[in-house]
């Protein structure tokens, strides 16, 4: 199994800073075959993953956001993973981690996400990993807002045929700050519930 962990970072230099401090001394320690992190300050979220993906060698890509980090055993529990399902019936698979949330500086015990129709919400975090094949043919990260754009990257992997597999001794570790913007964006409920619905029928028109 070679996994390239993807760091990507964009905007403001405050964020290229947490990339070299939290989330890049993560990757290293999990043992991938290749790390890259890249910054830019005019790009988006979804044109810096994709930028990275294009020059990634490994078969599989595991993007880690820039003030996140991989648990201890990141990459080897993913392998023990897809060493178990590679005996079904040779779909893709999606390895999907137990998530650690840290609110001021205090994390909680790692859990699987509930699971949810993917043509109806999300439940994959972003350090899901996905095959490098599988991730270009369906067009890699489309440019929705921070939040949408990972749901539909796995909505396109799953209708492409993926199957998911919770990973329950992989963890994410996922820092919040309930101050930053992204935050303070998804209390507004109407937006929310307006975009949720506009990615939904661009992803799934077909369903009512």
């Amino acid at each position: 199994m070679n996994v390239s962990i993807l760091i990507p970072s964009y905007g403001e230099s405050v964020w290229q800073e947490m990339a070299e401090t939290r989330a890049l001394p993560s990757a290293t320690r999990a043992g991938a075959d290749e790390v890259l992190i890249e910054h830019d300050s005019d790009g988006t979220i979804a044109s810096v993953r994709n930028s990275l993906a294009s020059k990634a060698t490994g078969e599989w890509l595991c993007f880690l956001d820039a003030d996140d980090e991989l648990g201890p055993g990141y990459i080897q529990a993913m392998q023990r993973a897809y060493e178990q399902g590679r005996r079904h019936d040779g779909s893709p698979l999606l390895l999907t981690p137990a998530v650690s949330y840290v609110t001021k500086s205090r994390p909680r015990p790692p859990r699987l996400l509930p699971i949810v129709d993917l043509s109806r919400g999300n439940y994959l975090v972003i350090g899901t990993l996905v095959q490098r094949e599988l991730f270009l043919s369906v067009g890699g990260f489309e440019n929705y807002p921070h939040g949408f754009e990972d749901w539909s990257l796995w909505a396109k992997c799953w209708k492409a045929g993926a199957k998911v597999v919770q990973v329950r001794r992989a963890t994410y570790i996922a820092y919040i700050d309930p101050a930053s913007k992204h935050r303070m964006m998804w209390r507004d409920k109407d937006y929310q519930a307006a975009m949720h619905e506009k990615v939904r029928g661009e992803l799934f028109p077909e369903v009512v």
